[in-house]
This record gives structure tokens, sequence and C-alpha cells, in this order.
């Protein structure tokens, strides 16, 4: 969202961003990515069962992605807009609603 949507208002932002071609990217979001990338790399290469089992692990659940949003008429590299969730709806009094907490 904040490539495709760099002017809407943020309450919080990760310090440490830096900008690429005009675009702020959060340093600890792509390290902790590129981590991530790195130790399921590190696993497949590592262990023969874990590599068949984590191949098969994702895709399973890439064919179960492209399932659900071929029977919900949703594009597949498109993100779907959210319905309004009730903490963004208004009380008569022009506060915002809450949800219940408990």
């Amino acid at each position: 969202m904040r490539v495709r949507e760099p002017n809407l208002s943020r309450p919080f932002k990760l310090p440490l961003n830096v900008v690429v071609r005009g675009r702020e990217i959060p340093v600890p979001a792509l390290v902790g990515g590129l981590g991530t990338a790195g130790v399921w790399v590190m696993i497949l290469a590592g262990h023969p069962f874990a590599r068949y089992v984590g191949l098969g692990w994702m895709a399973v659940g890439l064919a179960l992605y492209v399932l659900y949003r071929r029977r919900n008429g949703l594009p597949l590299l498109v993100t779907a807009p959210a319905e309004p969730s009730f903490a963004a709806e208004k009380r008569s009094d022009g506060q915002q609603a809450r949800p219940a907490s408990g």
C-alpha cells in the first residue's frame, strides 16, 4: 500500500525507511523478508525430507489460494477491496464506533 497509495494518511510508520525511486521502503521489513527467505532456502537445501514437504506445502497453499480466488470471482494478482469494518462506522453522536472487548 505504501507504494500504490503513498499519500494516504498513516498513523504509524516504521523507522529506518529508505527512498527507492521516490518510494519509501521500510528497512526492517525488507531485512525480515530477506532473512525469512534465506532460512527457508537453507532448510530446503539442507534437509531432503523438508525439501519435498516444504515445496509440497507451498504448492498446496498456492493451489488453495488460486481455487479460493477463482470461486469468489476475484483476480489472482489484484488486491480485492475490503468491506468497511465495524470500527470504521460512525455513531450518531459523531464518535467512532468501537467493538466490545472482552
